[in-house]
């Protein structure tokens, strides 16, 4: 079931090995702890139902037996069971209350998505990797306007608006990696998300992401003319991020305008696939989620340049 669920891309597999609903067996490879909540709930109430469903069934055949064999009650109706109609009818109108079931008959392949303390962790982990270039890279070029070495910098042979760019990068890149292998210690101390195969992968998607925020951060650096709109443009895109990328709220569960904005950002590619990582899924989105990380940092670096070489024609 585990290929067909990722091959086909469903969420829920229900095998019939039996006739009793009772040898009935769910499937599903959700890693997402809502996704995996909604299964869950979809599951407990397709469960109880079949429970409530089977024995009014038997009670109807065997009510019908009795009829042709004369032996039915006046009239010739079949009788239900006491108290089964009763609730035949709550399971038809209060379905989703019926949903807050555990499921006994669900097996779900990654049951640590559901896990609140490691999708907080995963995420926060995500969240700070993905603003902390930002933050380093921001307030680069204005420092550099301010205590006037700009100037000094591009007297220098060889040194133009790329190489400089490239240079700041590269800080923001080993600085943020550094923090990266850090926060994954901590986490897997505290936290025992389990560093397991597929590490290398993450971390190359990591690459792309750290790079393109930090093109962002100096994009902002280059164009700006005080500290106070570094701060500023600090807070708004910590705001959008944690707004607009799913981190507090599902894109699923999201407007059509969100879902746009959110594929402006990084952390909206990352943190899906680090979370799976995360449970021990093998995520089947990875491949589309290098090359867009890889684009958008693409599109990205064209901007800072463009806005770097603005701020050294302005010196």
């Amino acid at each position: 079931p585990l290929a067909d669920l990722h091959t086909l891309g469903l969420d829920l597999i229900i095998n019939l090995e039996g006739d009793a609903p009772e040898e009935w067996i769910m499937y599903t490879a959700a890693e997402s702890r809502s996704r995996l909540a909604s299964i869950r709930q979809f599951a407990a109430g397709l469960e109880r139902a079949l429970h409530v469903i089977e024995p009014w069934a038997t009670e109807q055949a065997r009510a019908r037996r009795a009829v042709r064999q004369g032996s039915a009650p006046a009239g010739g109706a079949p009788a239900e069971p006491e108290g089964l109609a009763a609730e035949t009818e709550r399971w038809a109108t209060e379905l989703g209350a019926l949903g807050s079931f555990t499921p006994r008959q669900m097996m779900a392949y990654y049951p640590r998505a559901l896990d609140r303390t490691i999708d907080l962790a995963s995420g926060t982990l995500v969240l700070i990797i993905c603003f902390l270039p930002f933050v380093l890279a921001a307030p680069s070029f204005i420092r550099e306007k301010e205590a006037h070495t700009l100037e000094v910098m591009l007297a220098a042979p060889g040194i133009d608006g790329p190489t400089i760019l490239a240079g700041k990068c590269l800080f923001v890149l080993v600085v943020t990696f550094v923090e990266l292998l850090l926060l994954v210690v901590v986490a897997e101390s505290v936290y025992s998300i389990q560093v397991k195969s597929g590490f290398p992968a993450i971390l190359l998607l990591f690459l792309p992401a750290i790079l393109a925020t930090a093109f962002l951060g100096l994009t902002v650096s280059a164009l700006a003319r005080a500290q106070a709109q570094i701060g500023q443009a600090s807070a708004l895109f910590f705001l959008a991020i944690t707004l607009l990328t799913g981190f507090f709220v599902p894109l699923e569960e999201a407007s059509l305008l969100i879902r746009g904005l959110s594929q402006l950002f990084p952390l909206t590619i990352v943190l899906p696939v680090f979370k799976a990582w995360t449970v021990g899924a093998q995520p089947s989105g990875y491949a589309l989620a290098l090359g867009t990380a890889w684009v958008q940092c693409l599109v990205y670096s064209v901007l800072a340049l463009a806005a770097v070489r603005l701020a050294i024609r302005r010196v």
